[in-house]
């Protein structure tokens, strides 16, 4: 059990590291690509996202990488996300979570 842990530590740790690099160059090009409007702002703004962009690298990679072979998302202008649409992923979201959640807390308390 104890190399499980130590082996989701490395991983952890790994995962950090790549979203680490990964910051500095969305920073440098990639934000301003994915969204025109991060070109002028400060310091402060980016301090705020980086949080989230090392901890969410794939999906910011994925977009980023989407951005730049001129493909959309949806949620965009040009492609924008119905209301049920959304609702039913939050419902899924929701129902997962109430699933996972009490399992993983059940698996550490019998750890």
């Amino acid at each position: 059990m104890v190399e499980i842990v130590r082996i989701g530590l490395w991983l952890l740790a790994a995962h950090v590291a790549a979203g680490a690099v990964f910051a500095v160059l969305f920073h440098r090009r990639g934000a301003a690509a994915i969204d025109p409007a991060t070109h002028q702002t400060g310091w402060g703004f980016r301090l705020v996202i980086t949080p989230g962009i090392i901890a969410l690298w794939p999906l910011s990679a994925l977009r980023w990488q989407r951005t730049a072979s001129g493909r959309t998302f949806l949620g965009e202008p040009d492609a924008p996300v119905a209301p049920r649409r959304l609702r039913a992923v939050h419902g899924l979201a929701g129902k997962a979570s109430a699933v996972v959640i009490p399992l993983v807390l059940a698996a550490a308390w019998r750890c």
